[in-house]
């Protein structure tokens, strides 16, 4: 067997220049395609980090919208309290009204008796 380290292949001055540039040329295209992918992860982190913020933003839109529709729930929920309290009062006082009517008409017919009397 023959010692690489002997061959004259090895030592031949083109030969290393050539695979030199072949190297050189490898290199150049990695670091093309490296770049490249640097390039896609730059534009891919900055694409997740707009669509984060606009998450989160929609996010807090949705929580105020949230706590909006929970004042105005409260708010309708107190009108309707009140819009009831409201209603059993005109009840109320319908049924005094009435209460007087017929008194009214109690009086009117009791003094109608007494000046027939008189």
């Amino acid at each position: 067997m023959r010692s690489l380290a002997g061959s004259s292949r090895y030592h031949d001055p083109d030969l290393v220049t050539s695979t030199a540039r072949k190297l050189e040329s490898l290199v150049r295209a990695a670091k093309v395609v490296y770049d490249h992918d640097v390039a896609e992860v730059e534009r891919l982190s900055t694409a997740l980090t707009t669509e984060r913020d606009e998450a989160v933003a929609t996010k807090e839109q949705a929580e105020k919208a949230a706590e909006a529709f929970k004042s105005q729930q409260a708010l309708s929920d107190a009108l309707k309290v009140w819009a009831s309290a409201c209603i059993q009062q005109a009840k109320d006082h319908k049924l005094v009204l009435a209460h007087c009517e017929e008194a009214v008409a109690e009086w009117e017919v009791a003094t109608s008796r007494r000046e027939e009397g008189y």
